[in-house]
Formats: structure tokens, sequence, C-alpha cells
């Protein structure tokens, strides 16, 4: 990876944009949040994408809770995007 692909983890515009492509593509019903069932197949499709452990349903759920401030089970734009923002950063802290 480029010394300039590093630095786009850490840029705003990047990551909000790559956040708002993934939402709209895991949003299915189109309702504007991502249910529990959509970020499970989100889920699910990365890890076995990249090869790598797939969560259980406990783990996802903590994922959840942990990035659903308004904690109604779903994630907005927003709460999205602070999840995507904290996987950027442990991949940019694992390449440098």
């Amino acid at each position: 990876m480029s010394s300039f692909e590093k630095e786009l983890l850490k840029t705003e515009d990047y990551i909000n944009q790559t956040a708002d492509f993934i939402f709209n593509q895991a949003d299915i019903d189109k309702s504007g949040l991502i249910e529990k069932n959509e970020f499970k197949n989100l889920l699910i499709d990365f890890t076995k994408n990249v090869e790598i452990h797939v969560p259980t349903d406990e783990e996802i759920e903590e994922i959840i809770s942990n990035f659903d401030e308004d904690q109604d089970g779903k994630f907005s734009k927003t709460e999205f995007r602070k999840f995507v923002e904290l996987i950027f950063d442990v991949i940019y802290k694992s390449i440098n």
C-alpha cells in the first residue's frame, strides 16, 4: 500500500464516502437505516471475502450496542460512519 493510500484511510471525506457507499449497499430495504439482519449479512460477506473470523450473533450484538448511540438496534448513517472510521483506524495502525 502506498503512502498516499495509507493517508487516505485517515481522510474524513474518504471515510465518509466509503461509509456512505457501503451503507447504501447494506441498506437493502432502503429504510435509511441498517437493521441487525442487514448488518449481519454485511459482516458475513465481508469476513468471508477477507477470510477472517465470521462474527457470532453475540459479537454482532456487541458491535451494534457499541456504536448504536440511540440504542434503537439499528445503524444510522452517522453511527455507521463511526464504525467505518474505527475499522479504517485499525487498518491504518496495522500497516504502519
